[in-house]
Formats: structure tokens, C-alpha cells, sequence
């Protein structure tokens, strides 16, 4: 719709230009209010206020800039860094999903950022993401800034300094005030509209704002409500989303870029394994387990791979054909023509080469969205005093389409979710029947085929000969396991956030004090639904049907699969509390030591925070699964339709002492499930999901706090801040701040001051129960011995290895669980933050300042990770040590005899493969970060128009997290070659800048041009590279191997963990804006293209190809924004 409407913005600014009621500039501005900026001191009218490293951006900025959310305005402060509390790639329900945006000051951590709304604290968004501190992720909270009405918004303030001992914790690296607009008396109602050049939904917004004075001044209220729209952008809309990154196939594949969506029939080719779209077909992959030693594929019959000019890497024709696997002749035809399991035409043969699948044709990269804001601030004269309040409401429904559900299998999950076929399922006994009827043999459960089919097969038409799906020696047929399978149907989440801010306050004055005192409470809600996820105990009951609804993984895709039976909708339902009551006391003029007179602010804050998490029944263990590979079947077992869940009359038995139900089938069993934690908490009942308890928390907070500006001459201003803070639950915490304003003369002053900020841990990292997830990472110990590669089995027979076995004897790299554990014994991180810089007006319309910072954090909160305790484990037994690392706990060891037959040139201990790590959150060691800040502001009049200049840059000139104890020695370990060439890869404790998302430099530069109602603003943004480290094994072998991923690749072949470049990115803005009356009533009209030239983000190893919390990737898109003022 917005496309039809750009064709108006010539003609309206055509009508302003000749119309006899033009206004200037000056005389149709809003009423001018003065520009006090209220962040960095508490006390109104500080002279030091001026000499504090703030950064404002206006709401005419904010219009210029085209921005429509909070999301937007945050990335438009120069000192933003990634912004990880954001819609993105992550589907799960363990993320923070819907319309989500997190401040992250300086790239040092969601978090560390303290947000205000009018000087006073907002409650943190109701989930919460993760941030990669120490070796993995830590939860983390933020305030969603989508909360904020853009709208409304007189300007933003930044601190880009530490501020604890002014506002408290979380002010470490800086804070971040949102100033709405009050004391307004006037209607203006705003209307916006976006289109974008690649995508066909577009947006719109609606913004009433309403003031008017009340009483003959007394009372003034203002009402303002926003509306967005924001359409949903589907993966296959663009083609470089579609195919997830096809930068680095452009060396090798004449037509890269028509790499198709829908099913992709290559056998692990690059273009197959590069990319990050490709994920298994709903054909699955099956081991039968009566001693198979190999997988059994389905692939579909007379079905060709790829366009004739396709290549591979060394330039040889793509000629791969998935019909010669189903001319084979140990093939069996599954589809219409053959067992009738399948509507597809598919056989299923001997082999375990991969069919994938391009998922990214299905999903969408961004959620529809749908957000309210509204927001009434009061103020009044009473009895001498003023009061204020502020109500505030926010909605926001997002729905978003993702991939197809989950994948499971012995070759595709964590050791804790074993997807089985019964010998009693429908489908597998006709599968059998068939088999045995094209093997011309009496034998036949159900005598389905009387004679033999002449289709058994192969596409041709001939009959397979010498198939051993099944084994003809057995009196009867086995179970089947998944190898690979993935569930075909699409899932579809829905996430309503919810928060309410209710405020009210009074000020006056007593004698010679100021005073002020408000109470607050504010509540954030987010209620989490996914339809379309499969039930793993629904699953196991509907495949143990013996009649034509049972369920069919034979049938290729959801048609015939009855798979609904087993589908469910996934909840979540979370909440986050801000109860506040504050008051301080200011008084302007206390004493003088001669150079002015010293003001002084006192005052006390209670705050109690809370959160609740509620999970599904299905995660938090209410309803269990119960995996039969090393778990009892249970007793009694019925369908409740009350709680859609399997009861028993005896619950089945999951521990080292009993026999499961699936057992002593083959040596195949050797390399499917050898835990014994078949049950909650080591599994949930919702496939490919972890488990996690049900969590809550609260926390009191009692402050009391200090500030004073000093005069100390008649050129230095001081400011002193001390806060104490003691809490409920962690130590106490006290705080101070030492700032200096240094006027040297009229053009020049210098600015400097240092500080002690913290941090308390967030609620969730100390509540938190025990919360294993199922991740892929690196057995140290096996990798050791298997030089980076698994560890192949060994025929107990031959006493050699079986090249035609897919078993293997020590996978290092199987999904397995990493479980992390809320610590109460968390302290709050402590830093030092220092700033020293000046400001520098060489003209009367020239103003230059630069500032140099650092912080210096101790005690930082983060987690040593699965890889980093695996590598310390190998570590220990390499130093003799047979028990290794405690935190990781193995399977039963292998004994001695079988030891040295696999490895007789190791002095290692026995050991068995991992089965999970715990992994508590910690303080870890000091992290540190420092940059410099350049900011230029230049405006000149002439008699042609006004012309104004801004660049601003954020330098980052080193960040690093320490390493001791343990991490020390890894680290050390790592740097003198002793993990070289087994793919141990010690994470996080490095030198961090330049690194997966942490560019040197971001900056922008605007050059805006008046001349009486017209305004025409050029806006560059800007954003350094970086290195970004491999998502995944085959990426960083294949670039290892000479391979190239993408432009200007550099490579370490000497590491595993080998990082490659992600681009600069810079983008163009062009704002052209009008003013002019339409009946009396004041019209403004802006036009604004973003994006210009249609950059792309630079190719990353990420979902859709770039990194979405760190670039933009929509290309070029235009904005159509009308405002209209009534009076």
C-alpha cells in the first residue's frame, strides 16, 4: 500500500510551494522549550551538567532519521553495540521472542545498561536472551526499548559514562534516559508508512498526541497513543535469505544464485553443507536394530539433483542422481507403486548419504507485529505543591512461521530422546510384509501380499534381489531406530507482550530544600505459544497403534503421516514486577568555599523486583517422556484426554539397575543411547526440546545516595556521588563517583572523571534451577585420540575396523547435555570506570569533543562453558588423572583390555564418553574495554539556506576477558600446542574485540540543509568488520582445506576454531521534509529513503547468511511520514 501513496510526496510538497498560507520555518515550530538535559546528575541546574559526556538526540532527529521503533532508535546511538536481546535467527523457547529490543551500551553486555523513562526506572522485559560471556551463554535481562513511544519522544538522553553511584546498579556502562514530551497543549496526529524494495508487506504507524491545560493552567494532561504495524518478511522473498549465504559459493557456482528452495537432493556436497538453510527431509534415515551396523535411507525415485552447469569445488560437473540409489538392488519401493506407506514416489535403500532440505523456503526471518502505546502523563498545582503521574501501556502480538519441527535420531540429538518404531506399528509390519512378499518367502505377519509384487523397488520396474532390510534368519522383525528424521510440519509461534507503568509523585519545597518523592510499579508479561510441536509421549503412543491410525514415518511428508495426534501447542508464560518508592531532598546552596555556592541532593530508594517462569507441562517436567532405549515401558499405560498425556499404572523405570526396553539388539546399540537419565530432568517431553524447571525469584533493594556539585574555582566544577546499596539476597554494595569540569577559556574545556559502578547478578542467574540443554560440542578426550575425528568401531571379530559400519565407537561430537546452575552465591560484579577528554569550540558554530574511557569489571558473571570444561578435563587426565574434570560426568569407561585395543599408545585412563556437563553461573575473572569517543557539530547560515554538519564515532581500541584458575590453564595449554589437531577449541577467554559481532568502529555523519519550510537531512551510517568464528565442524574443514567462504577470507590453518571476515557495512539515508498550513492546521510531510544504494549486509555463518543482531539486511526502503497539528 505504500508504494501507491510515494507518488503523493512531490505533490504535496508542489501544493506547500505555491500555497498562500505558507509558514517559515519559524513561525509554525513547535513552542520552544528549553533544553535541559536531566542525565548524569540528579540535581536541576548543575554547572557541571554541561561538561558530562551526554549525547541527545531530538525527536526532529528522530524523524529525520525515518526510525519507527525503539529497536531503531537504540542502533542509532553511536555507542550501541550488538544487540542481542532481539528478535533473530534463534527460534527456540528458551529465547526472547516477539517484539524485543535490548540496550547494550559499549558491546559490554545487555545489562550493563541502566534505562530510564523521565529519570526514572523501567521494568525489565518480561523474558530474556543470552549473551556469551566466559565460554558459553548467560541469561540476561534488559528493558525492551520497544516499549518506548517514538512518538512521544521529546528527545533521548545517553550518559556514555558510569552513573551507580548516581542511579544504581546496572549503570556500568552508561545510562540511557527517554525524555516524552509534557506540558503540551495542541492535537497532532502522525501518519507513516514504509515499502521496501524486497520485501512485499509493508508497515504503518499512527501516533495521536492530545495536551491541554486545564483549570487556567493548574493542570495540564497529555495523552498520547501509538499505533505499528509492521509486516512479516518471509526467507524466501530474497534470494541471499532463501539460500542463507551464497556469497562464498560465487568462486565455484556459475549460477549461485539460483539455488533453488524446496528440497535440495545433494549427498553432503559444499553448496549442500555451507549453507545454513540446509536441514534433513522428513524421509528419515533408520537403523533397524537387529545388529544393522548401517543406516537405511529413503530418497525419492527418478528424481535428478541439479541443474547441468552446476560444479563442485574443483570445477567437476554436479551429475549426482539420487535414481541410482533407488536402482540398487538391495532398494525397496515404499511409495503408490510398491508398499504403499508413502504417497511419494520413495524407496529405501542401504545407505546414509543425506537428502536435505531448504527450510528457509518455509519460515519467516521477521515476525508480523502488531504494537500499542499509550502513555498520559498529568501534572498539577496543589496546595503549593505539584504533582505528576504517568500511566503507560503496552501491547505488542507477534507471529511469526519457523522452520520445520524437530529433528531426532541416534546421529541428530542428545543421548536423552531416542525415537523408536515398534515392532507392533502398522506401518513396519507392512513394510515387512512387503519385504518378505518380494523376497517370494512364506513367512508374513499379516499375510498383506499374497503373491509377489512386481514393483518391489527399483524405478525400472524390476524386483530387488538381495535387499537385507530385514533379517531372513529371524522368526520375526526388529524395531527401528531413527538415524536422522526430521518432522515435516511447520510450526507457527505467537508471543503477546504486555506492560503497564503506573506512577505518581509530588514535589515542593520545605525552607530552603527541594523536594521530590514518587511511588512506581510497573509489570511486564509475555505469554509464549508454539503451535505445531511434536509431544514425545503422543508420539511413542500413536506409533505403537496396530491399525491404520497409527503413525506413519514412512510417508515423506504430513499426508499420511497422522502425525496431528501427536501435535501440540508449546506455552510459556513469564513475568517480571518493579515496585519502586523514592525521595530526595536538593538544596542549591548549602555553603561556598569561594567560587559559588554548593548544592547538595540526599535521598533514599526502595525497589523490589520479581520475576516468575512458568513452562510448559511438557518441559517442566509435570508431564514426563520416558526414552525406552534405557527406561522400563511402564505398566498400564492409556491416553488421558483430560491433560493429553500417557498415564501408567506403574511408572516406567529409568536408573543403572534396570533392563530397558530396547536392548541387546546389535552391536548398532553401541552407538545409540548409553545413558541411564531417560527421563525429566535429563529430557523433556517435547521432541528436540530441553527440559527446565518452572523458576521464580525477588529481590529487595534498599539505597541510600549523595551527590554534590562543588565550585571549586571559578573554572572547576565538581561532582562527588556516593550510594549505598544493600540487598535481599547477595552482599551489599557501596559505590562512588569523582567528576571534573575544567573551563580552561571560551573555546576550550576539559572533562574527566572516574568511578566505582556494579552490577547484581539478575535474578535469573541466582534462581535458576537446574537447566540442561542439549547441545553439540567437542569430547576433548576423544578428540585427542582421534585427532579431531571420531573414533570408528572396531569388529570384535576381525579385530579390525568395518569400512562398510557406520557405528562408531566414540563420537566427539553427538549432542549431550550442557546443564547450567543458578548460583545464590553470586557477588556483584564491581568496575572502575575512567573518562578523560575535552571540548573544543575553535568557532562560534564549531564544537569538537573527544573523549577517552575505559571500564575494568571484576568479578564478572559468566559461565566457564561445555568446551572449556571438556578441554580442563582432558587437561587433568593428561596430568595423570583418572577422575578428570568433576564437572563433566562420563559414561561407564570401557575396560582396560578394550582400552588398549583401541588406543595402545595412550598413557590415559579409561574413559567413557561424555553424557553431560554442569556448569554453574560464576564470577569469573576481570574484563576489560576501552575506546574513544569523537563527536563534530557544525552549523553554518547563509543567505541560501542553513547548513548543519554532525559526525559522531565510537572507537573500540581493546576489549579482553581474563583468564585464571582453570581458564588459565587451558588457555596456556591451547597456546603451547597441546590440543593441536583434535578440534579442542577453548572459547571466551581472549582478546574479544573484532571479534563475532564487536566491530573497531560505528559512527555516522549527517549533513541536513533549511531554507524556509524546506529540509533536506544525508545521513551515512557506518560499522567496521569483524572476525566471526565457524557455526559449524564441516565450515571450518572445508575452509581448512583451501576452500573459500566468502570475500577477502583470511584462514588459520593451524586451529580448529578458525575465524573468517565479516564485512564493513555502510548504508546511506536521504531525508527530504515540508512545512506548510492546509486549512488552517499545520502540515508536515517528510520523505524518506533508507538505505540508498541497496547495501547488503556483509555474509555471515549465521541463518539467513548475515548477522542479524548486528547489521541490517533489508536493503533499500522508503518511509512516507505526514503529521498533521490541529492547534
Amino acid at each position: 500500500m505504500c508504494k501507491k501513496y510515494l507518488f503523493l510526496f512531490p505533490l504535496v510538497i508542489s501544493v506547500g510551494l505555491f500555497s498562500q498560507d505558507n509558514e517559515t520555518e519559524d513561525s509554525v515550530a513547535d513552542d520552544d522549550i528549553e533544553e535541559v538535559i536531566t542525565v548524569g546528575t540528579q540535581i536541576k541546574g548543575a554547572s557541571i551538567t554541561g561538561l558530562l559526556p551526554v549525547s541527545v538526540i531530538t525527536s526532529e532527529e528522530i524523524d529525520d532519521m525515518g526510525i519507527e521503533s525503539g529497536g531503531e532508535l537504540i542502533e542509532s546511538i553511536v555507542s550501541q553495540g550488538e544487540n542481542t536481546l532481539a528478535e533473530d535467527e534463534s527460534d527456540t523457547v528458551f529465547s526472547a521472542r516477539g517484539d524485543v529490543s535490548g540496550f547494550n551500551l559499549r558491546n559490554f553486555g545487555v545489562g550493563n545498561t541502566l534505562t530510564l523513562l523521565n529519570g526514572r526506572r523501567m521494568v525489565n522485559t518480561a523474558g530474556y536472551n543470552t549473551d556469551f560471556v566466559g565460554g558459553s551463554t548467560v541469561p540476561v535481562k534488559s528493558v525492551n526499548a520497544n516499549e518506548i513511544p517514538i512518538g512521544s519522544v521529546q528527545r533521548l538522553e545517553v550518559l556514555r559514562d558510569g552513573a551507580s553511584a548516581v542511579y544504581g546498579a546496572d549503570a556500568v556502562a552508561g545510562v540511557v534516559n527517554t525524555v516524552l514530551k509534557n506540558d503540551y497543549d495542541g492535537l497532532t496526529v502522525r501518519t507513516k508508512f514504509s515499502a521496501f524494495d524486497h520485501f512485499a508487506d509493508e508497515n504503518a504507524q499512527l501516533n495521536v498526541t492530545f495536551g491541554k491545560d486545564l483549570a487556567d493552567g493548574v493542570t495540564n494532561i497529555n495523552a498520547s497513543y501509538t499505533y505499528y504495524d509492521g509486516g512479516a518478511k518471509f526467507a524466501y522473498e530474497d534470494p541471499r535469505w532463501l539460500a542463507a549465504k551464497t556469497d562464498h559459493l560465487k568462486d565455484y557456482v556459475p549460477n549461485y544464485n539460483l539455488i533453488p528452495g524446496g528440497f535440495d537432493y545433494s549427498s553432503g556436497s559444499t553448496y549442500n553443507t555451507m549453507t545454513n538453510a540446509g536441514s534433513q527431509t522428513p524421509w528419515g534415515q533408520w537403523i533397524p536394530l537387529d545388529g544393522h551396523e548401517t543406516a537405511w535411507t529413503m530418497y525419492p525415485i527418478n528424481i535428478d539433483a541439479y541443474p547441468a552447469d552446476m560444479l563442485d569445488p574443483d570445477g567437476t560437473p554436479i551429475q549426482y542422481d539420487r535414481r541410482e540409489k533407488c536402482e540398487a538392488s538391495s532398494a525397496i519401493n515404499i511409495g503408490p507403486d510398491g508398499a504403499g506407506l508413502s504417497p511419494l514416489d520413495l524407496c529405501i535403500e542401504d545407505s546414509t548419504s543425506t537428502n536435505r532440505m531448504n527450510y528457509n523456503f518455509y519460515r519467516q526471518a521477521y515476525s508480523a507485529k502488531e504494537r500499542h502505546n499509550f502513555f498520559v502523563y498529568i501534572n498539577s498545582e496543589f496546595m503549593g505543591y505539584e504533582t505528576f503521574s504517568e500511566i503507560g501501556y503496552y501491547t505488542a502480538e507477534n507471529t511469526r512461521q519457523l522452520y520445520g519441527s524437530s529433528t531426532l535420531g541416534v546421529k541428530a540429538v542428545s543421548k536423552t530422546q531416542s525415537l523408536i518404531i515398534p515392532e507392533e506399528n502398522y506401518y513396519l509390519s507392512r513394510l515387512f510384509d512387503y519385504y518378505m512378499a518380494c523376497h517370494e518367502d512364506t513367512f508374513s505377519s499379516n499375510d498383506t501380499y499374497t503373491e509377489s509384487p512386481t514393483n518391489c523397488a527399483n524405478g525400472d520396474g524390476t524386483t530387488s534381489g538381495s535387499g537385507d532390510l530385514f533379517n531372513d534368519s529371524y522368526s520375526t522383525y526388529s524395531p527401528m531406530a531413527a538415524y536422522y528424521f526430521r518432522f515435516p510440519n511447520l510450526r507457527t509461534n505467537t508471543t503477546e507482550l504486555e506492560t503497564i507503568r503506573l506512577l505518581h509523585g509530588m514535589r515542593g519545597t520545605f525552607n530552603e530544600w527541594d523536594w521530590e518523592g514518587a511511588v512506581l510499579y510497573s509489570k511486564a508479561t509475555s505469554d509464549d505459544t508454539t503451535a505445531g510441536r511434536v509431544a514425545m509421549d503422543l508420539l511413542d503412543w500413536g506409533l505403537a497403534k496396530t491399525d491404520e491410525s497409527a503413525i506413519n514415518l514412512f510417508a515423506g511428508g504430513m499426508e499420511g503421516m497422522n502425525l496431528e495426534q501427536a501435535l501440540i501447542d508449546v506455552k510459556r508464560a513469564q513475568e517480571t514486577t518493579l515496585s519502586m518508592i523514592d525521595f530526595k531532598m536538593t538544596n542549591n546552596d548549602i555553603g561556598d568555599i569561594g567560587a559559588g555556592p554548593i548544592a547538595m541532593l540526599i535521598g533514599l530508594e526502595v525497589r523490589e523486583e520479581a520475576f516468575d517462569d512458568d513452562l510448559d507441562d511438557r518441559l517442566d517436567g509435570t508431564i514426563q517422556f520416558y526414552d525406552q532405549t534405557v527406561c522400563t515401558a511402564g505398566e498400564g499405560a492409556a491416553y488421558d484426554a483430560t491433560t493429553n498425556s500417557i498415564t501408567y499404572t506403574v511408572e516406567p523405570v529409568c536408573s543403572a539397575d534396570i533392563t530397558p526396553t530396547y536392548t541387546d539388539r546389535g552391536k548398532a546399540d553401541e552407538q545409540l543411547y548409553g545413558s541411564i537419565e531417560g527421563t525429566f530432568p535429563f529430557n523433556s517431553a517435547v521432541a528436540m526440546s530441553s527440559p527446565q524447571p518452572d523458576s521464580s525469584g525477588e529481590r529487595t533493594t534498599s539505597s541510600l545516595f549523595m551527590e554534590l556539585q562543588v565550585p571549586v574555582s571559578d573554572n572547576l566544577d565538581a561532582q562527588v556521588a556516593f550510594r549505598h546499596e544493600s540487598f535481599s539476597d547477595i552482599d551489599a554494595a557501596t559505590v562512588g563517583k569523582l567528576a571534573l569540569g575544567y573551563v580552561i577559556n571560551d573555546r576550550l574545556s576539559l572533562r574527566g572523571s572516574a568511578s566505582t559502578t556494579y552490577r547484581a547478578p539478575n535474578l535469573i542467574t541466582v534462581n535458576s534451577p537446574y537447566i540442561p540443554r542439549n547441545s553439540s560440542y567437542t569430547d576433548a578426550v576423544g578428540a585427542y585420540l582421534g585427532n579431531g575425528q571420531d573414533i570408528d568401531l572396531i569388529d570384535p571379530e576381525t579385530g579390525v575396523v568395518d569400512p562398510d559400519s557406520d557405528a562408531v565407537f566414540w563420537d566427539i561430537t553427538a549432542y549431550k547435555l550442557a546443564a547450567s546452575v543458578g548460583n545464590p552465591e553470586l557477588e556483584p560484579e564491581e568496575a572502575v570506570n575512567k573518562s578523560i577528554g575535552f571540548i573544543y569550540t575553535p568557532s562560534d558554530n564549531l564544537l569538537i569533543t573527544l573523549d577517552r574511557w575505559s571500564i575494568d569489571k571484576e568479578k564478572t558473571i559468566g559461565i566457564f562453558g561445555a568446551e572449556n570444561n571438556a578441554a580442563y578435563d582432558l587437561l587433568l587426565r593428561l596430568d595423570g588423572s583418572c577422575d578428570g574434570n568433576p564437572a563433566v560426568i562420563r559414561d561407564v569407561a570401557p575396560s582396560q583390555a578394550v582400552w588398549d585395543q583401541y588406543f595402545p599408545n595412550t598413557n590415559l585412563c579409561p574413559a567413557g564418553e561424555i553424557l553431560r556437563i554442569e556448569d554453574p553461573f560464576m564470577n569469573l575473572d576481570d574484563r576489560y574495554i576501552s575506546g574513544t569517543d569523537i563527536s563534530l557539530f557544525f552549523d553554518h547560515e547563509t543567505e541560501w539556506g542553513d547548513f548543519a554538519f554532525r559526525y559522531q564515532i565510537s572507537i573500540l581500541s581493546d576489549f579482553y576477558q581474563e583468564a585464571s584458575g582453570p581458564a588459565a590453564e587451558i588457555v596456556a595449554a591451547d597456546e603451547q600446542g597441546l590440543f593441536a589437531g583434535s578440534s579442542v577449541d577453548v572459547a571466551g577467554f581472549e582478546q574479544l574485540l573484532g571479534k563475532n559481532a564487536v566491530p573497531k568502529k560505528k559512527g555516522f555523519g549527517t549533513l541536513s540543509y533549511k531554507r524556509g519550510n524546506l529540509k533536506a537531512t544525508w545521513r551515512t551510517n557506518f560499522k567496521t568488520g569483524f572476525e566471526e568464528s565457524y557455526n559449524s565442524r564441516e565450515a571450518g574443514t572445508y575452509a581448512r582445506s583451501g576452500g573459500s567462504l566468502c570475500y577477502q577470507c583470511s584462514f588459520d590453518e593451524t586451529k580448529v576454531d578458525s575465524m573468517y571476515w565479516v564485512g564493513a557495512m555502510e548504508t546511506h539515508d536521504l531525508s527530504l521534509s515540508h512545512r506548510t498550513k492546509v486549512n488552517g492546521n499545520r502540515l508536515n510531510t517528510r520523505f524518506t529513503i533508507k538505505n540508498i544504494t541497496d547495501k547488503r549486509a556483509p555474509t555471515a555463518d549465521r541463518t539467513y547468511g548475515y548477522w542479524m543482531g548486528a547489521h541490517n539486511d533489508f536493503g533499500r526502503y522508503y518511509n512516507l511520514d505526514l503529521t498533521f497539528r490541529f492547534w
